[in-house]
């Protein structure tokens, strides 16, 4: 029940933002454009405001904005994962990064005698964050720099999501676009670290760029590489599924009309549930095949039954 009503909280100051800034999802094409607009050191521009993401993809801060969450960035990070975090998340680990690694971790050691820090209980499909068109030089309007979008599917971090969905088009992190608000996942219980090559080291990215997906956002269960909610590479199999199915081995998951859902890790893998309406589903190399028993089909093999309701 905690973690449901902590989820609803963030959906609904999500709407609120959304309300205030022309329908935009808060992410790295929104909020997190202001790190870039100045060309200042970001650890300047985050240490300015309570409302200010930590991280270019942190949609949470966006969304407590009415919650007076703390200027020093550092102490917004700590909050952020104490204080807004599912009981049920217990896992703490060191904090990861060598830019703004080491500052959180001064912070933590006064804070709390130590460097171990709860990871972010709740994660954004990227999808979301995302714009459709694979060649689009649109700018959200509701922003006045001339900056192109940071994060489209030419970006190479993000093409191989392509192997699973192509967006519309059309599509826009906007509200107004995702779909059904009531069959759409905007955040769900997950699970963020990041391993070492050589051997499972599990720790929290603070960086300020935030890695491929930062802390607040992952894939999507889909997708077999996805350490958060899929199985995994062959050398970390199933790593965050303790964490992110953490519920009996379900997932809570929030709607965008803010309604909370309980799902098993079969029922996670629906390909409606994670893209917007209109999306083609692609089904390539790494995709989990738990996603075809929801009727849907690859597009490539079926387009009536491969776009996304």
């Amino acid at each position: 029940m905690q973690s449901s009503n902590i989820q609803r909280q963030l959906v609904l100051g999500m709407n609120v933002y959304a309300t205030e800034n022309d329908q935009w999802i808060p992410g790295i094409n929104t909020s997190g454009r202001r790190f870039f607009s100045g060309g200042g050191n970001p650890a300047d521009t985050m240490d300015e405001s309570g409302s200010i993401p930590v991280q270019p993809m942190d949609w949470m801060t966006p969304s407590l904005a009415g919650t007076d969450l703390p200027a020093n960035r550092s102490a917004r990070i700590f909050t952020l994962f104490e204080q807004y975090a599912d009981p049920a998340m217990t896992q703490r680990s060191a904090v990861f990064g060598s830019d703004a690694g080491s500052i959180v971790a001064e912070y933590l050691q006064d804070r709390t005698g130590g460097e171990l820090l709860r990871h972010p209980s709740f994660l954004m499909s990227m999808n979301w964050q995302l714009f459709g068109a694979k060649d689009s030089l649109s700018i959200p309007e509701a922003k006045s720099d001339n900056l192109n979008p940071i994060t489209q599917f030419t970006t190479p971090r993000y093409g191989e999501l392509r192997n699973i969905y192509h967006l519309p088009e059309s599509y826009r992190p906007r509200f107004e676009r995702v779909g059904n608000p009531s069959r759409k996942i905007c955040i769900s219980d997950g699970f963020r670290y990041i391993e070492n090559r050589n051997s499972i080291v599990i720790d929290v990215d603070v960086t300020y760029s935030g890695g491929p997906w930062g802390s607040f956002t992952d894939r999507n269960p889909l997708d077999l590489a996805s350490t958060s909610w899929g199985t995994g590479s062959t050398r970390t199999p199933q790593i965050g599924w303790p964490f992110s199915f953490r519920h009996g081995g379900r997932m809570d998951a929030a709607f965008f009309d803010g309604h909370v859902e309980v799902l098993d890790k079969d029922a996670a893998r629906n390909p409606a549930l994670w893209a917007p309406r209109g999306s083609r589903f692609i089904g390539l190399g790494g995709t989990d095949t738990r996603a075809y028993n929801f009727a849907y089909e690859p597009y490539s093999r079926n387009p009536d039954r491969g776009i996304i309701e």
